[in-house]
């Protein structure tokens, strides 16, 4: 009895596993394509055009994203925010609605093209190929 009580868990373990390299591949996807969404509308040239923080009104308005799309920009900060792409700088108040975003360190946007792409080459080294367990795959348009 105690061999199928053993079985069942591990069982149960297994999916558990499987569920949560599914959350981690569908998250990682949404992850992805908001910073894809981000570099499309240059969120991070609006931020920086405001001094290095702005509201989400200011980064509409500098990105000349239709009012009506706001709620769907709020949305795409709180993902980008919670990955560290973007920070909260301040949070709203009962009297001011807007929450203030910022830039990080993440962001290349103060750096020169050389040393962006340095930076982004040693990444490339730092990462194993794939077939020694690394995951991801790079290519250069110079390469």
């Amino acid at each position: 009895m105690g061999s199928i009580q053993e079985q069942h868990s591990t069982d149960q373990q297994a999916l558990l596993d499987a569920q949560l390299e599914l959350w981690h591949s569908t998250f990682a996807f949404i992850k992805s394509m908001a910073l894809k969404s981000a570099m499309q509308l240059r969120i991070a040239d609006a931020i920086h055009h405001h001094g290095g923080t702005a509201t989400i009104t200011q980064i509409a308005t500098k990105v000349q994203l239709h009012p009506s799309k706001i709620p769907c920009m709020s949305r795409l900060m709180r993902v980008l925010t919670v990955t560290g792409i973007f920070s909260i700088a301040k949070h709203p108040s009962a009297e001011d609605a807007d929450s203030v975003y910022g830039l990080t360190p993440w962001i290349m946007h103060d750096w020169v093209d050389s040393e962006c792409v340095t930076i982004l080459k040693n990444c490339k080294k730092a990462i194993p190929p794939r077939n020694e367990g690394g995951k991801w795959g790079f290519k250069y348009a110079t390469e």
